[in-house]
């Protein structure tokens, strides 16, 4: 079994949050949360609960995308 590791995020430097089924985990209430840093990295949350609002509340956090104006 791998080890845990803690990471200190602000929640300024993420830029986006997607929330994908594991392999098998669909099938047992679980999810990974992955979340997008600025600097284009993912970090990846394992392993949380369906029903846990983590990907909620952090994409009620986070600044919303900067929509780019095509027509100049």
């Amino acid at each position: 079994m791998r080890g845990s590791q803690q990471f200190d995020l602000l929640i300024s430097g993420i830029q986006d949050v997607l929330v994908k089924p594991g392999l098998l985990g669909g099938l047992l209430g679980y999810r990974n949360v992955n979340l997008t840093l600025d600097d284009d990295r993912i970090v990846v949350l394992p392993h949380v609960p369906d029903n846990a609002p983590l990907a909620a509340y952090v994409e009620s956090r986070i600044a919303p995308k900067a929509s780019q104006d095509l027509s100049m």
